[in-house]
């Protein structure tokens, strides 16, 4: 009689990406913003930091990792002189969506 041979299939762990790492730059009037710090929060208060080089770059970090969760954000971007409208909690008038992945999202602050 002949019998099949048994197969082998070998699984594979899929793991979706659910964070996503965040950089960008952040100008004001043009120029780039200096040492000021950038924060993503959510409805619980802040989610992730990062503070601008000389540049203006900066990285996001959560928990010491420089990731993001995907979701949507409002933004503070805070040092003397900005607006509250950029700096102030409750005033900001910058939100931000940011899907699974890398992203660069830039500020272009004005007075």
């Amino acid at each position: 009689i002949n019998q099949p041979q048994p197969r082998k299939y070998q699984l594979k762990k899929v793991v979706a990406a659910a964070n996503a790492e965040v950089s960008g730059r952040v100008t004001f009037n043009g120029v780039p913003l200096d040492g000021a710090s950038v924060e993503f929060h959510t409805g619980k208060g802040v989610f992730a930091t990062g503070t601008t080089d000389q540049a203006g770059r900066y990285l996001l970090r959560r928990k010491g990792k420089p990731a993001v969760l995907s979701g949507k954000f409002a933004v503070t971007i805070s040092k003397k002189g900005v607006p509250a409208r950029y700096s102030e909690r409750a005033q900001s008038t910058l939100t931000v969506v940011i899907g699974p992945g890398a992203a660069e999202i830039n500020f272009n602050l004005t007075e």
